[in-house]
């Protein structure tokens, strides 16, 4: 595929555009596996990375307002798409968890404080393994559901959500 980026060592923009968005999502593919892999703060690595296919996708759609050089040119900047769309998913992961809070009133049971939909705060003592039980919880995840998301048994996920119940009620 390098030849269709080098034309007298600069990069054409036209064999770019002529490309379908499938061949350069698969040409780009590897690297937005390789640097969503090493993110290890994000829940769903699927998620994140159709975040970025889509990113590139725009990118390639006005890749006429662009300049390469050299391919390294190129990967360099997709390299930078991709690990600002993960940086800003990461803000966004963490912005849900302040913004939320958590009002313990007389409910005994975690599924009818999170059943309700009023607004929860994350009390600061919370960890984020807590953090992100408790936000697929309280987005309708099932027990099951969060543990295959977190690659943990449905027992791991009972135990934790029991925790974060008492931490709930002793905050």
């Amino acid at each position: 595929m390098e030849e269709i980026f080098k034309i007298r060592g600069k990069i054409c923009n036209k064999d770019i555009e002529k490309m379908t968005e499938e061949e350069f999502v698969k040409n780009y593919y590897d690297l937005i596996l390789s640097l969503v892999s090493k993110s290890s703060n994000v829940v769903n690595k699927e998620d994140l990375s159709q975040d970025c296919i889509i990113k590139l996708l725009d990118f390639k759609r006005n890749i006429h307002k662009y300049t390469f050089n050299h391919k390294k040119q190129l990967i360099s900047y997709i390299s930078k798409i991709i690990k600002n769309t993960i940086i800003d998913k990461n803000k966004s992961k963490n912005s849900v968890y302040s913004n939320i809070t958590f009002s313990v009133g007389s409910e005994n049971n975690l599924d009818d404080l999170i059943g309700r939909k009023e607004s929860i705060l994350i009390l600061e003592d919370l960890n984020d393994v807590e953090k992100k039980i408790l936000s697929l919880k309280y987005y309708g995840a099932t027990q099951k559901e969060i543990a295959n998301k977190l690659n943990t048994t449905q027992q791991t996920i009972s135990y934790k959500m029991k925790s974060i119940k008492k931490k709930v009620k002793e905050g």
